[in-house]
């Protein structure tokens, strides 16, 4: 593995970007000269400082002052200060707001071939202005006793496809007018939005994510629909785009790829550049792969196994200028080796907001879960329809989930940048914590970054 006095090489294989150290502890960065990193990787073959040569003796003294190396004896004093001064509980506790999210309707119009709902939505599921009622009482119920407003700042809508006809729009604005001082975060596929455009509230709108894998043939083909989709389909989402985008709606433009479409991708940016898209400051392409929580490493191997997953992200970067597809249980880490120089890194014990009821998912069945990251039988910690109840002892154990209560993750480096991954993927999993993609050598050793070229262009 990669690591050396808690810290991970990037690029270490990299025949096009220079090798940079990122500190697990506190976040960092140095890019090692092509001498430096000669020397820290003849460090990386010998147990014993003593076994150092003198370039290498030196250049450990000068990574130890800078505080780039810290070896085991330094990081646990650093985490127990950390511990005593209650730094964590204060940083897990912190949060941009309340925010809770509520699925639509479980019911999709193109059923999309990766999508993580195919195996269990139930499309006579939907959503009711009784069943938003119902959500409305259950913070009220349970909201003073967790230190939760039943005013959110933001509210997420999802589905299945939550614009998927004129009943889910109808409790769409039934949301908003229940919550008016509210902001709205909207999941969609894009198909239905120039459909009902002039009935979405607009003003309300804190930002829009929508699906579009790339052109049309690339972007349709992973789609699978019980009818035939109209022709303009693909037009109608690029409209709807641009209507969003025009009235000042910031959108997310995310995008699956795999094996078999990524290298198309070029393709599309220029598209979308041709179309006028990226004359807006409001948008964001943001690229992923499938996940697959049963996966020890989080991923789907039937769209893209570690090496395809590795490729991807390296044609990305040339190709596009573009770095953030990751593996989900690296997001994290790739969160801190791409933030802006002047960006602070702040450690934190958990992956997942500790304020319990401030991020719970409302499905249409009835259940509320932990977080959008759902599964039909798993992380459910209440209900809401047509009762209202909670799980004590579930709400206690998510509650518990720190990488500081577990004995395996107190001793592993990784434990900041890993956290004992997803919790619904440790569930899945059978576990209270997992690793992920941090014991996968293969992956940990070929990570790519052009770190330093992108500090030269800013």
């Amino acid at each position: 593995m990669s690591l050396v006095y808690n810290n991970l090489i990037i690029n270490k294989n990299s025949n096009k970007y220079a090798p940079f150290l990122v500190n697990l502890v506190s976040g960092r960065r140095r890019v090692l000269s092509s001498d430096e990193f000669m020397h820290v990787s003849s460090m990386l073959r010998k147990a014993n400082i003593s076994d150092y040569t003198d370039e290498e003796t030196t250049l450990y003294d000068t990574l130890t002052g800078e505080k780039q190396f810290l070896d085991d004896k330094q990081r646990k004093k650093i985490e127990a200060h950390m511990l005593k001064s209650g730094y964590f509980d204060a940083a897990d506790k912190s949060r941009d707001g309340f925010m809770f999210s509520v699925q639509l309707t479980q019911d999709c119009n193109m059923h999309c071939a990766f999508c993580f709902e195919r195996g269990y939505a139930d499309n006579q599921a939907h959503m009711s202005e009784e069943k938003i009622d119902a959500i409305f009482n259950f913070y009220k119920l349970y909201g003073s006793f967790y230190g939760i407003n039943v005013t959110p700042a933001t509210i997420r809508v999802t589905g299945g496809e939550p614009l998927i006809n004129q009943e889910s729009v109808d409790i769409l604005k039934y949301i908003v007018n229940k919550w008016p001082d509210s902001k709205i975060i909207l999941y969609t596929n894009g198909s239905n939005l120039i459909k009902f455009y002039d009935q979405l509230p607009i003003g309300k709108l804190k930002n829009v994510d929508i699906s579009l894998d790339g052109l049309e043939e690339v972007h349709l083909h992973s789609r699978k629909p019980d009818k035939p989709i109209r022709k303009s389909v693909y037009n109608d989402i690029i409209l709807g785009i641009k209507r969003l985008l025009n009235d000042q709606v910031a959108v997310n433009i995310k995008s699956v790829l795999s094996k078999e479409n990524y290298i198309n991708y070029p393709q599309f940016v220029k598209f979308l550049q041709s179309e006028g898209v990226f004359s807006s400051p409001y948008v964001t392409l943001l690229t992923g792969i499938v996940i697959d929580f049963s996966n020890p490493l989080d991923i789907d191997e039937s769209f893209n196994n570690v090496e395809d997953t590795l490729r991807i992200q390296a044609y990305l970067q040339e190709n596009c200028g573009q770095s953030n597809l990751t593996f989900d249980s690296i997001s994290i880490l790739w969160r801190i080796i791409t933030r802006p120089d002047n960006n602070p890194y702040m450690p934190r014990t958990v992956r997942c907001d500790t304020s319990f009821l401030s991020k719970c998912y409302f499905s249409p069945n009835g259940n509320v879960y932990f977080c959008d990251c759902m599964d039909k039988d798993k992380n459910i910690i209440g209900t809401y329809y047509p009762e209202i109840s909670l799980d004590e002892k579930a709400v206690k154990k998510l509650a518990s989930r720190s990488v500081m209560n577990d004995d395996r993750c107190k001793e592993c480096a990784y434990k900041f940048v890993c956290f004992g991954s997803c919790p619904l993927s440790s569930a899945i999993k059978g576990k209270d914590m997992s690793c992920g993609a941090f014991v996968d050598q293969n992956i940990m050793d070929n990570l790519e970054y052009p770190y330093y070229e992108i500090m030269q262009q800013r």
